[in-house]
């Protein structure tokens, strides 16, 4: 068995739908844009029935036992493989180079520089003094700086991983080490027709045009996964459908891309940690809803780190697409990545989640659910 970092790129472009109807002649059909990167699930799914083909499977049905050995059987059971990611990695000079949302404790000034809005990171935030608002008696966040001026969230940037490792040592990053997405893919908006076969018309049918926005790569830019659990000889195709409509990925694979460091000394001795997600994590559920742990609960997955404060996103809810019994998987929510707590914990404690840093955690861990990285967070001269 074997680990392998997959780097997938669209043929022409991708589609990845969200939990939103979209069937033919129905009247929302309009600028239905794609979502991107995707969940987990749909790489994981379209890798493991890309897999089955290279082995023999027919495309329809279930698979035989030696598949179902290496690749389960059915959306519960991944049988010997685990994934983690995905997320964006770029050819910077040759050499590649990994791409994550930018935290949502990173915080920075707008700037307008050659017509073109700019953004700078100037601050990072941290748990201020205890005060009473709706949630209660809390620490909301506040800048680490004083002179930090009006600032606001980094919100659709994508940071290096040099400037994430900056970032979970508790230091902002330099402007160069982070991505608008504008630098990265674009939407592109076509038009369709729905067309009866025996006609060649639209039948008289209302509801007949569709516009979906699909989204195309730029150059050098690729998304990222990697697989564990690979038996000897078994290969993955160099080209096999992703996403809506049948579209395709090629694949290649590439070295072991190194995750940023986490700062284990600053975290010990502070017995302060931040955690921030690098992939969606599931939310814990209390009689079918969705439940935000609160100051002095844990992270879910993560036993012992005991919320301080944090800077959440509001949640995602991601479903997904049962082939053996050929109909959609029920919404969940889930944390969105860039998501990030501050937590202080035992001693103990910090010695067992050191151990998990850049791992998955949480429900679906294995399909590369919950990835997430520490960092160490001081407030310490803060303005309160």
């Amino acid at each position: 068995m074997n680990s392998q970092t997959l780097l997938l790129r669209p043929v022409d472009a991708w589609f990845f739908r969200d939990g939103r109807p979209y069937n033919k002649l129905e009247g929302n059909q309009v600028s239905v844009e794609s979502e991107f990167p995707p969940a987990p699930a749909t790489l994981v799914g379209a890798i493991r029935a890309a897999l089955a083909r290279e082995r023999g499977w027919n495309g329809s049905g279930k698979w035989s036992g030696e598949l179902a050995t290496v690749l389960g059987d059915g959306f519960e059971n991944l049988g010997q493989l685990s994934f983690s990611g995905p997320w964006l990695v770029r050819k910077n000079r040759d050499v590649l180079e990994s791409l994550f949302p930018a935290p949502l404790n990173l915080v920075g000034q707008a700037l307008t520089e050659r017509s073109q809005a700019q953004w700078a990171p100037r601050a990072l935030l941290v748990p201020g003094e205890k005060v009473r608002c709706d949630f209660g008696e809390v620490c909301l966040p506040v800048p680490n700086r004083r002179d930090a001026g009006t600032l606001k969230d980094a919100g659709g940037l994508w940071i290096t991983g040099s400037g994430l490792e900056k970032v979970l040592a508790g230091e902002p990053p330099a402007r160069e080490q982070l991505a608008p997405t504008r630098d990265l893919w674009h939407h592109e908006f076509r038009v369709g027709l729905v067309r009866d076969e025996s006609k060649r018309t639209t039948g008289e049918q209302e509801h007949a045009l569709y516009s979906p926005s699909y989204i195309r790569l730029r150059p050098g830019v690729s998304l990222a996964l990697e697989v564990r659990g690979l038996q000897e000889g078994w290969r993955i195709p160099d080209i096999f459908p992703l996403g809506g409509e049948g579209r395709l990925a090629t694949c290649k694979t590439a070295p072991t891309l190194a995750l940023p460091r986490a700062p284990a000394e600053a975290i010990r001795k502070s017995k302060r940690l931040s955690v921030t997600l690098l992939t969606p994590l599931a939310m814990p559920l209390q009689d079918q809803r969705a439940v935000h742990p609160t100051a002095g609960e844990e992270v879910p997955g993560l036993p012992g780190a005991k919320i301080v404060s944090g800077c959440v996103g509001r949640p995602w809810r991601l479903g997904g697409w049962d082939s053996l019994n050929l109909r959609p998987l029920p919404l969940a929510p889930f944390f969105p990545p860039a998501s990030t707590w501050f937590c202080e914990a035992s001693p103990e404690a910090i010695e067992r989640t050191l151990k998990l840093h850049g791992r998955n955690v949480g429900p679906c861990a294995a399909y590369g659910f919950g990835r997430m990285v520490l960092g160490t967070w001081n407030n310490e001269g803060v303005a309160l």
